[in-house]
Formats: C-alpha cells, sequence, structure tokens
C-alpha cells in the first residue's frame, strides 16, 4: 500500500532466567529459595535497568523503570526462574526494538532502595543500623524500609492517612544477599551486624543498588498473556486528528495497527478504544460525504 511500515513486535513482558546457571550464577543464589515454595517474592518498589550497545556508539542506551517486581518459578517440567512485575513491564515496552536485537538476552541490574538514594545513602543506613544493633542477626531482616501513603485510608482518629510499610528487600532475597556478601554466613547462622566490616557493608550496598540478574527469554503471564506489540504504520504518514492515511483516501488505521504502545496494559487498552473511535467516527463520515 505504499506506507511505511515497522516490523511488529512483543512489547510488555516479563523476563525469563536461564535454564543452566553455572555454580556461582547471581540467579541461583538469590532466588534459590523459591524452589523450597509455589510462592512468588515481592519487591514494593525497584528501578530495573537494562543496557543495550550500540554498533558505534561508545556508551550504551540505557532504560530505566519503576514500580513493583516480582520474581518466580514457571514451568511444569524443568522449572524457571523469571523476573516480572511494572517495572519489567516497563522496560520491554520502552526497550522492545532493542530487547529483539539482543534476541532477548542480556542482564538486569535491580536496584531494590531507588526511593532512599544510591549506594552511598544506602551504605550509611547500614552502617548506622550496624552501629546501632551489632548484635541483630544479619540475615533477620532487612533494615530498609519502603513507605508509601495511602491516600484512600483516611483514620479520622489520627487525623491522617494510613502508610503502608515494608521491606524493601524481601526476606529470601535478604538472605540471599547477606550469604552472597559474606560467604562464611549459611541460612541458619547467627552471623551478627556486629561480624560485617566496613568492606562489607559496601559490597551489601553495592548489590541492593544493582542486583544483576541474566536473563535469556521472554516471560509471558498465563492470566494476562502477552497481546501488545510495538510496530506498525508509521504515524508520520497519517493524520493524527482523523487517522487518515496521508497517501491512501479513504483509509483509516487504528489500535495495534499503529507504531504505538504505552507501559501499562491500560494506557494500551486506551489507544485501541481512542484511535478506534477517532477512526471509526471520521471513517463514517467519510463514507457519508463521498454518498452524499
Amino acid at each position: 500500500l505504499g506506507h511505511e511500515y515497522v516490523a511488529p513486535m512483543r512489547s510488555m513482558f516479563g523476563f525469563l532466567l536461564p535454564q543452566s546457571e553455572p555454580a556461582e550464577n547471581l540467579n541461583r543464589h538469590v532466588l534459590g529459595d523459591l524452589t523450597q515454595s509455589n510462592n512468588d517474592i515481592k519487591a514494593p518498589s525497584c528501578r530495573i535497568t537494562f543496557k543495550h550497545k550500540v554498533s558505534g556508539r561508545k556508551r550504551p542506551r540505557v532504560f530505566k523503570a519503576l514500580g513493583p517486581v516480582q520474581f518466580g518459578i514457571t514451568g511444569s517440567g524443568l522449572k524457571r526462574y523469571y523476573v516480572a512485575g511494572r517495572a519489567s513491564l516497563k522496560v520491554s515496552s520502552n526497550a522492545a526494538r532493542e530487547l529483539k536485537e539482543c534476541h532477548f538476552k542480556g542482564t538486569l541490574f535491580v536496584h531494590f532502595c531507588p526511593e532512599i538514594g544510591q549506594v552511598e545513602e544506602i551504605y550509611e543506613k547500614l552502617w548506622e543500623y550496624r552501629q546501632e544493633k551489632p548484635n541483630e542477626q544479619l540475615t533477620k531482616k532487612c533494615p530498609l524500609k519502603y513507605r508509601e501513603t495511602d491516600y484512600d485510608n483516611y483514620d479520622f482518629e489520627t487525623g491522617d492517612f494510613a502508610v503502608y510499610v515494608a521491606d524493601c528487600v524481601p526476606p529470601d532475597i535478604w538472605g540471599a544477599l547477606c550469604r552472597i556478601v559474606d560467604k562464611g554466613v549459611s541460612i541458619n547462622d547467627n552471623v551478627t551486624w556486629g561480624n560485617l566490616s566496613q568492606k562489607k557493608v559496601r559490597s551489601l550496598a553495592d548489590m541492593i543498588v544493582a542486583c544483576p540478574f541474566e536473563f535469556d527469554g521472554r516471560y509471558l503471564s498465563k492470566t494476562r498473556g502477552s497481546f501488545v506489540n510495538a510496530g506498525g504504520l508509521v504515524l508520520k504518514e497519517l493524520e493524527m486528528t482523523t487517522l487518515a492515511s496521508k497517501l491512501i483516501s479513504g483509509m483509516f488505521c487504528c489500535g495495534m495497527l499503529l507504531d504505538v504502545d504505552g507501559t501499562s496494559v491500560g494506557y494500551n487498552r486506551m489507544i485501541d478504544w481512542a484511535t478506534g473511535y477517532t477512526a471509526g467516527v471520521h471513517a463514517a463520515n467519510y463514507i457519508f460525504n463521498k454518498s452524499h
């Protein structure tokens, strides 16, 4: 039809982690406890970073997204770990083309406490906690807390909104990070905060800010699936107020035919509804005017 067309590609998905992993692979160490239960691990607020090397450029393209993250296991036979959640959907939407170019293989860096700050701020809080509670068991809980105000839940007795509080790093992952940083810590060990040197506290802060997870595929949720595509007709060749083609008279385009996608299910549904309505109304007007 003469229109410029971007090849369609899947968007908004989770990330599958490798099936076979070396013993020292962080995926196995951090998520190993998942094999003991069928429960997913949920982190309340993380920043996921994906870096894509571009040919001819020294610096990679960097994609970041903030939101809840879910870690789990999928598969009935050979089970595989996956990383999903709102942050992963945003990253896969923004970097859909780049992920396809690298055949859905790469590394995600997860920052578990983005609201608190970067490495220095995390290190200071961890060291302060070590100084205050040197006798507390290291793997017991994450001392860093995520707080979110629930503006839908007002307490008339206190005169304030309810505040949701959770560990920044989920307990299972926290214990795994501690065991990675201090190799002498076992699952049932009573190693205390006072046993950590400044160097190990710094290493723990580094892991919290940029915990790497290698991936080699897409994870598609059984309940939601992946119905969002990037790619399609280039928008510059359409009249955006009517969604009529600038090249072919009487052709109107909408929905997933367009090279546009959002970073959440709601946005994409709204795109489909809004463009469908706009194209439909103007197509009907076009036919009506032609017949009269």
